[in-house]
C-alpha cells in the first residue's frame, strides 16, 4: 500500500465482527501519516457486509438485510472523484 500514489477509500463496519476494523484503522493512519492518500469511513450499527444491525434493549444483535444508508452513495461519489460526505452515519477518520 505504501507504493501506491492513488487514492484509496477504506470503508468499516464498527461492529464487523468478521473482519474487526480496529487493528486495520491503526495501520490506516500510520500509512496517512507517511502520505499514503487514502481515506477511511467507519460506519456505526453496521456489521460485515456494511449490513445494518439493530441492538434490542435486552443487548441481541439483529443483522438487517439493507445496507447502511449513505454506503452507497459514498461508493459512488468515490468513483466519480467526489467522496466528502457526509454518508448515513458514516464518520470519516482524522487525517
Amino acid at each position: 500500500m505504501r507504493a501506491l500514489r492513488v487514492p484509496q477509500l477504506w470503508i468499516f463496519a464498527r461492529d464487523d465482527d468478521v473482519a474487526p476494523s480496529a487493528p486495520s484503522l491503526a495501520r490506516i493512519a500510520g500509512l496517512r501519516h507517511e502520505g499514503v492518500p487514502l481515506r477511511a469511513i467507519v460506519f456505526p450499527q453496521a456489521t460485515h457486509g456494511m449490513l445494518r444491525l439493530e441492538t434490542d434493549a435486552a443487548g441481541t444483535r439483529r443483522t438487517l438485510d439493507a445496507y447502511v444508508p449513505g454506503y452507497l452513495r459514498l461508493l459512488a461519489d468515490f468513483a466519480k472523484g467526489a467522496a466528502c460526505g457526509p454518508y448515513g452515519e458514516g464518520r470519516w477518520q482524522a487525517p
